[in-house]
C-alpha cells in the first residue's frame, strides 16, 4: 500500500511537472528581487516575461510566484501570445487554469486586429475563450457593438452579447454616442466563421427611436458582399393596388453567378414573385429578371381594371470577343417582354434593366466590331411601343446594319465613307428597305495669316435607296436618289486676350449648294437650333434640304479668370443666326421656318458664374447630394426662336440653376408657339441644406397651358456614411389603363452596408 501511495505522488509529481515545464519564465526589469529561495521573482521599471513558448508579459511590475504558479502584473499590463494580446491596468494569470483575470482599462485583440474593451475581463487561454463586462467592440470592418456582459470563443470564432447594439456608423469618442442607426437586441451572436450577425428580440433604432421590432433578424457582416439570406424586408402601399411587404432573398450560387427571389405580398390583391439571376462571364455578363403575378382579385369593382394574369422577363447579354469581323468586337443580346402596357408602372417595378417609366420595349441581337479605322454593326430584332394599340405597336428589324471607314487622303482631306442598310416592318403591315451610301470630305482648315480668317471647304456624296410597300403617304414603291453637297464653312475670329480675361467674337457664313429635288416633309417635327445653321444637313440623313442656302451668325464667348488662384470667377457665351434661301421651298418643314427664304433666328446664350467654395469637400465623396453645395455657383442656359421680324418669340426654354451657401434651386420653362407648337409648361426643384447631413427637396411640373400639375413632391431626407432616409409625399396627377391619380407618404431607409433599402409606408395618415 505504501508503495502504492509512493508511486502515485510520484507519478503525478512528474505530470505536474512536465505540465509546468512549459510555463517557466525569464524576466528581465531595471530592478529585479528575489524571495523565498528565488521562489518569488519581482521585478520592476520597465518589466518583461518570456516563457520558451513564446508568450511575453509587460508590465511596470511584475510578480512571478513560482509556488502558487501565478504571475501578477501592475500599471501598463500587456499579455501577448501570437497574435492575440490583452492590455490592462492590472492582471493575475495562473499558470495552471492558463486565465487570465484582467482588470480597469482592459483591451482585447484578436486575430483580425478587431478590439473589444472591458471594464474586466476573464480569459481562458488555453481555450481561447473569454467573459467580460461593460464591452464596447470595434471591428475592423468598420462596424461597432457594445453590451453588458459578453462571450469571447477564439476557437470557435463565436462571439455573443447579451443585450447589445450593433451599428455600421462610424464611432466617435464620445461618451454618449448616439449612431444614426443601430440593432438593440436581448442577444447577440456574431459568427466570424460564417460572417453572420443574429439578432434575437431586435428593435432597428433611429438614432435612440425604436422604428420596428422583430423577433429574429440575421444578417452578414460588413465583410460579407455574397451571403445567402434574406435582405432588408420593405413595406410599400401602391395607390392602384394597396399595401405591399417586399422580403429579398439572396442565393450566391457560385462566385460568378447569384439569385435574388422577392415575394412581394399584396394585403389586397394577388401576390408577385420576382426574380433576378446575375452571371459574371470571363468577357462580359449575363442579367435575367422575371416577374409573375396572377392580376387583380377585384375586376368589376374598380375603374379601368384588365383581366388575366401579369408577367414580364427581362435579359441583358454581353459578350467582348476578339477578332469576329475585325479586332474588337462586342455581342449583345437583349429580351424585354410584359405582358400587359401598365403592369410595371401600377407596380412600381424598377429593376437593373428596365425602369417603370420607359413605354419602349426592345428586343434585339447585335454585333459590333472595329479597329483602327472602321467599325461595323450588325443588327436586328423587335421593338414594341407601350402606347399603341394591337399589332401597330411592333417594329421589326431584319436586319439592320451599319460600316464606316475612316482614312486621309493627300494628308490634307478627312475621309469618311459610311453605307448603312436597314429593312423594317411597322403598322402592322406596312414595310421598307433602306439602303444608304455616304461620302464626307471635309479639307484641313485654311488660315489667312494677314487678317486670321479661317475657311474650311466640305463636300458630301449621298446615295439613298428606300423600297416601300404599302407605306402611307408614299406614292412610289421605290426610290433612289444622289445627292452631292459642297459647302464653305468661313469664321472671321477677333479675339482679345488679357491676364484675367479671355473675349472671342466670331462671325460666321455657311454656304452650302445640294443638288437634286426636295421631298415632302412638311410635317416633320424637326425644329431649328444654333448648331443647325451651320450644319451639312438641317433634316435629317433621308431627306436632304436641296438648293442653294446660306447661314450667318456669330457667336461671342468671354471668360474671366482670378489671376491670384487661377480659377474661374465666369463665362459667358452667346450666339445667334439664320438661314437664307435663294427661294422659298414649301416642301420643307413647316416647324423648321426653312421652308421660308428668311427662316428664324435660332440663337442662345449660356452662363455660368463660379463664386466661394464651401467647406464640404472632406464629405462629398461620402455624402453625394453635398457636391451641388460645394460651390457658390449660378448656371444659365437660354435656346429661342424668333421669327425673321423680330417681333413673335417662337420657342423659348429657359434653364437657371445655382446654389448659395446652404440653398440649391433648379427652374426650367419651355414654351413653343406659332407654327412651331402650342405648349407651355416648367418645373421647378428646390434643395436647402439643413446641416451637413439633412437636406429638403421639393419638386413640381405644371402645364402652364391646362394650368394642371403633372406632378409635386416633397421630400426631408438624411444621410450619412452609414444611413439614408428620406420622408417623401409625392401626388401625382397621371391617368391612364389600370392608372389612376395618387397621393403617397413613403418613409424610406436605406443601411449603406446592405443597399435595399427597408420602406414602412405612412400613407394612410393622409388617406
Amino acid at each position: 500500500m505504501k508503495l502504492l501511495i509512493i508511486f502515485s505522488i510520484f507519478f503525478l509529481q512528474t505530470i505536474f511537472s512536465k505540465s509546468y515545464s512549459n510555463e517557466v519564465y525569464e524576466l528581465e526589469a531595471k530592478k529585479v528581487l528575489y524571495k523565498n529561495d528565488n521562489q518569488i521573482v519581482i521585478a520592476e521599471g520597465n518589466a518583461y516575461a518570456k516563457d520558451n513558448m513564446g508568450k511575453e508579459i509587460f508590465a511596470d511590475k511584475i510578480i512571478y510566484n513560482k509556488i502558487l504558479m501565478q504571475i501578477n502584473t501592475f500599471g501598463n499590463s500587456k499579455f501577448l501570445k501570437n497574435n492575440t494580446s490583452i492590455t490592462a491596468n492590472n492582471f493575475s494569470y495562473d499558470l495552471k487554469t492558463k486565465i487570465i483575470n484582467a482588470d480597469k482599462n482592459v483591451i482585447f485583440t484578436d486575430k483580425e486586429e478587431n478590439k473589444f474593451y472591458f471594464s474586466k475581463l476573464k480569459y481562458n487561454q488555453l481555450k481561447e475563450y473569454g467573459k467580460g463586462v461593460n464591452l464596447k467592440a470595434y471591428f475592423k470592418d468598420g462596424s461597432y457593438l457594445d453590451s453588458t456582459s459578453a462571450k469571447i470563443d477564439q476557437s470557435q470564432e463565436i462571439i455573443h452579447v447579451d443585450h447589445g447594439r450593433y451599428t455600421t456608423c462610424s464611432i466617435s469618442n464620445n461618451k454618449n454616442f448616439c449612431p444614426a442607426w443601430s440593432l438593440k437586441s436581448s442577444e447577440i451572436k456574431h459568427y466570424k466563421k460564417e460572417k453572420k450577425v443574429v439578432h434575437k428580440n431586435a428593435f432597428f433604432r433611429i438614432k435612440n427611436i425604436p422604428v420596428f421590432y422583430t423577433p429574429y433578424i440575421s444578417h452578414p457582416d460588413p465583410t460579407v458582399k455574397r451571403q445567402r439570406g434574406f435582405l432588408p424586408p420593405s413595406i410599400k402601399t401602391l395607390s392602384n393596388i394597396g399595401k405591399t411587404i417586399n422580403v429579398p432573398y439572396f442565393i450566391p450560387i457560385k462566385d460568378d453567378k447569384d439569385l435574388t427571389i422577392t415575394p412581394v405580398f399584396y394585403l389586397d390583391e394577388h401576390d408577385l414573385i420576382k426574380t433576378s439571376y446575375r452571371q459574371a462571364l470571363k468577357n462580359g455578363f449575363l442579367n435575367i429578371e422575371s416577374g409573375y403575378s396572377k392580376g387583380y382579385k377585384k375586376i368589376n369593382k374598380v375603374k379601368n381594371r384588365t383581366k388575366g394574369s401579369r408577367n414580364y422577363l427581362f435579359v441583358d447579354y454581353e459578350n467582348n470577343r476578339k477578332k469576329i469581323l475585325l479586332e474588337e468586337s462586342i455581342i449583345k443580346f437583349k429580351l424585354q417582354r410584359v405582358s400587359q402596357s401598365n403592369f410595371l408602372r401600377v407596380n412600381k417595378i424598377n429593376t437593373e434593366l428596365f425602369k417603370e417609366d420607359v413605354r419602349t420595349l426592345e428586343n434585339y441581337f447585335e454585333i459590333t466590331s472595329s479597329d483602327a479605322s472602321r467599325f461595323i454593326k450588325i443588327k436586328a430584332g423587335v421593338f414594341e411601343n407601350l402606347d399603341l394599340p394591337g399589332s401597330n405597336k411592333y417594329t421589326y428589324y431584319y436586319p439592320d446594319g451599319y460600316f464606316s471607314y475612316n482614312t486621309k487622303i493627300f494628308n490634307k482631306y478627312n475621309t469618311n465613307y459610311s453605307s448603312y442598310f436597314l429593312n423594317q416592318k411597322f403598322n402592322s403591315d406596312q414595310a421598307q428597305s433602306k439602303i444608304k451610301n455616304k461620302i464626307n470630305i471635309d479639307s484641313n482648315q485654311k488660315i489667312f495669316k494677314k487678317n486670321g480668317m479661317t475657311s474650311q471647304l466640305k463636300f458630301n456624296l449621298t446615295n439613298n435607296n428606300i423600297y416601300n410597300d404599302n407605306v402611307t403617304n408614299l406614292k412610289n414603291k421605290t426610290n433612289i436618289d444622289n445627292y452631292a453637297t459642297l459647302a464653305l464653312d468661313t469664321k472671321y475670329p477677333l479675339a482679345k486676350i488679357t491676364k484675367d480675361k479671355y473675349q472671342i467674337l466670331s462671325p460666321r457664313i455657311f454656304f452650302k449648294f445640294t443638288n437634286g429635288k426636295m421631298k415632302n416633309v412638311i410635317n416633320n417635327e424637326k425644329i431649328l437650333n444654333y448648331n443647325d445653321i451651320f450644319s451639312m444637313n438641317r433634316i435629317d440623313s433621308d431627306n436632304p434640304e436641296t438648293g442653294f442656302s446660306l447661314g450667318h451668325g456669330f457667336d461671342y464667348k468671354i471668360k474671366k479668370l482670378d489671376v491670384s488662384s487661377n480659377k474661374n470667377i465666369f463665362t459667358t457665351s452667346f450666339g445667334i443666326g439664320q438661314v437664307l434661301r435663294d427661294k422659298a421651298e414649301k416642301n420643307l418643314p413647316i416647324k423648321s421656318s426653312l421652308n421660308n427664304k428668311s427662316s428664324d433666328f435660332a440663337g442662345y446664350l449660356k452662363h455660368s458664374f463660379y463664386g466661394k467654395k464651401n467647406n464640404f469637400e472632406k464629405n462629398i465623396n461620402k455624402l453625394s447630394y453635398l457636391s451641388e453645395f460645394a460651390q457658390n455657383k449660378l448656371t444659365l442656359k437660354y435656346d429661342y426662336n424668333i421669327d425673321n421680324n423680330f417681333k413673335e418669340l417662337n420657342r423659348n426654354y429657359f434653364d437657371v440653376s445655382g446654389s448659395y451657401k446652404t440653398f440649391y434651386s433648379s427652374i426650367n420653362f419651355q414654351e413653343k408657339a406659332n407654327a412651331v407648337g402650342s405648349s407651355r409648361s416648367s418645373s421647378i426643384t428646390f434643395k436647402k441644406l439643413i446641416s451637413d447631413n439633412y437636406y429638403m427637396k421639393i419638386e413640381s411640373k405644371q402645364n402652364l397651358k391646362t394650368n394642371k400639375y403633372e406632378y409635386n413632391k416633397i421630400g426631408l431626407n438624411y444621410e450619412n456614411e452609414c444611413i439614408t432616409t428620406s420622408l417623401l409625399f409625392s401626388e401625382n396627377f397621371y391617368f391612364d389603363k389600370d392608372v389612376s391619380a395618387s397621393k403617397s407618404l413613403i418613409f424610406s431607409i436605406i443601411l449603406k452596408p446592405f443597399a435595399d433599402d427597408i420602406s414602412p409606408d405612412l400613407t394612410n395618415f393622409i388617406n
